[in-house]
């Protein structure tokens, strides 16, 4: 237990210099949390010889392209994607969700294309895997403490599985996390390239 806690501290250390690192200043969160949702639409081709991701056209004889999706615009298209997608994920597997499991899946789902954006090229796929995993499992506590403990709607309780916190959140579904983070990342990497016209992360896996 005590070797794979050093583990787990090594890898979070490992994980917060990559983020350190990576965001240097404000003005890259600031870009990303809001931005001029009524900018010009187009832009031109500055290098016709390198491969677009969205395909160009020519107005006025200078060769354009649709720009990417505006970063507001962004968030809100992750968010309701998080929402839908998770609330399905109920659905199915227990037959029912809750309205705070849509805010909570649509919050997810920005804080992982944030990830992506940032940090998708820096950092291996299994460390974006853990650093997700740790993202939902903290934002199921939030919400868990807020929807369950002081609201008392009941919406889920793990007292009854092992290593639990509050019967909030526990390992068992951390680990699930970590795994279903994988196909979150790749679905979001799928949504930059075909609707945010932005180019895809090139991952590695170690």
């Amino acid at each position: 237990l005590s070797f794979m806690l050093l583990l787990f501290l090594a890898e979070l250390i490992t994980i917060i210099r990559k983020i350190t690192e990576s965001v240097n200043s404000l003005q890259e969160i600031i870009f990303i949390l809001s931005g001029n949702v009524f900018n010009c639409q187009y832009e031109p081709v500055r290098n016709p010889h390198t491969k677009p991701y969205n395909r160009p056209f020519r107005k006025a004889g200078v060769l354009m392209r649709r720009k990417s999706m505006n970063p507001f615009i962004r968030l809100i298209f992750r968010f309701l994607t998080g929402g839908f997608a998770y609330g399905g994920i109920e659905i199915i597997t227990r037959g029912f969700s809750h309205i705070s499991m849509f805010v909570a899946g649509g919050l997810c789902f920005v804080f992982i294309g944030l990830l992506n954006d940032f940090l998708g090229e820096k950092m291996s796929f299994l460390s974006l895997m853990f650093l997700s995993a740790l993202i939902i499992t903290a934002v199921e506590f939030i919400t868990g403490i807020i929807v369950n403990v002081w609201l008392k709607l009941d919406v889920w309780d793990y007292s009854y599985l092992p290593y639990n916190l509050k019967g909030q959140i526990c390992l068992l579904f951390t680990n699930l996390w970590f795994l279903l983070s994988a196909p979150a990342l790749l679905l979001d990497d799928w949504m930059r390239v075909k609707i945010m016209k932005r180019k895809p992360v090139r991952y590695r896996i170690f």
